[in-house]
């Protein structure tokens, strides 16, 4: 029985070692689109630049690597965050399968905003942007950067027709 526990906690730290790992290279990938991007939209926007058009077909498609990436990795995180909860659930229950009565919450557990138990857990210190994507969006960091590419790839398409008309 107890080499069942130990493999249990010993992939249990493996699995949030995994997610956080996941977290890193997602926010690499949001920063270099982000990066990218911003740089394309820049050069587009110079008047002294005649390839606009061209540069607003590939930021458009450059935004719909961006939201395929974006959406992949939220959609990982969810998975990766379901595995942990799964395993955390094995871990905390007794040979019965019972659940363990004990508070101990499983890594990236997060209660759901201006709800009692998150007044309970920590003070709300996160200001107005917090506050706007918890409470009215239900927006966390993993799902902002599809909704952002989206928004780029919109940027990039208005930019392209605006080029369009003034030739």
């Amino acid at each position: 029985m107890a080499d069942i526990e130990e493999f249990l906690v010993e992939d249990y730290k493996l699995k949030t070692d995994y997610l956080t790992k996941h977290f890193s290279r997602m926010l690499t990938r949001f920063n270099f689109f982000l990066t990218i991007g911003s740089a394309l939209f820049l050069l587009s926007m110079d008047q002294a630049f005649d390839h606009a058009i061209f540069l607003s077909v590939l930021g458009t498609i450059l935004s719909a690597l961006w939201f395929f990436f974006a959406a992949s990795d939220n959609y990982n995180a969810d998975v990766y965050r379901k595995q942990i909860l799964d395993l955390h659930k094995v871990i905390m229950s007794d040979a019965s399968g019972n659940a363990d009565s004990r508070p101990l919450r499983h890594v990236g557990y997060t209660p759901r905003w201006g709800s009692a138990e998150s007044e309970a857990v920590v003070e709300d210190k996160g200001g107005i942007a917090r506050w706007l994507t918890r409470k009215y969006f239900g927006l966390g960091a993993t799902e902002v950067p599809p909704i952002i590419a989206f928004f780029f790839g919109a940027i990039w398409i208005a930019r392209g027709a605006y080029a369009a008309l003034c030739q």
